[in-house]
C-alpha cells in the first residue's frame, strides 16, 4: 500500500547484505519499523528465520538446497560445513539450521543434520 517505497528499501536493505543480513533490531536502528518487517514477512517478500532474522526468499532457497544437497551425504552437514558453503557466518548459519529443523527438512543428531526420514 502506502508503505511500498519503504518496503522495496526495506528488502533491498537484506538483500543486498545477504549472506550476513542485518537483524531485525539493525533494521530497527536503520529506521525500519517492525511492523514493517512483519508486514514484510506476512507478504512473502521477506521471510523469517528467528524472531531477530529475516532473509529474502531466494537467499533462504539458497540455503535450503544447500542443506538439502549436504545433509544427504551419509555424514550429513555441520555448522562448520553450512557456513562455509553459504559462505556466512556461525551467527546465520545456526538459526537457518534451525529454522530447516523445525520446518522438518533436517534434523540433528549431536552436531551433524540429516534430512528429516533418512
Amino acid at each position: 500500500g502506502e508503505r511500498e517505497a519503504d518496503a522495496g528499501r526495506l528488502v533491498q536493505a537484506v538483500a543486498s547484505a545477504e549472506p550476513t543480513p542485518p537483524t531485525v533490531r539493525d533494521l530497527q536502528d536503520q529506521g525500519f519499523a517492525r511492523e514493517l518487517v512483519q508486514a514484510c514477512v506476512v507478504t512473502g517478500r521477506l521471510a523469517r528465520v528467528s524472531d531477530d532474522l529475516v532473509v529474502t526468499p531466494a537467499f533462504l532457497a539458497r540455503a535450503e538446497a544447500v542443506v538439502r544437497a549436504a545433509a544427504g551425504d551419509p555424514e550429513g552437514i555441520t555448522v562448520s560445513r553450512f557456513r562455509e558453503a553459504l559462505g556466512t557466518t556461525r551467527k546465520y548459519a545456526l538459526p537457518l539450521l534451525e529454522h530447516f529443523d523445525r520446518q522438518g527438512i533436517t534434523r540433528r543428531q549431536g552436531d551433524v543434520r540429516r534430512l528429516a526420514g533418512t
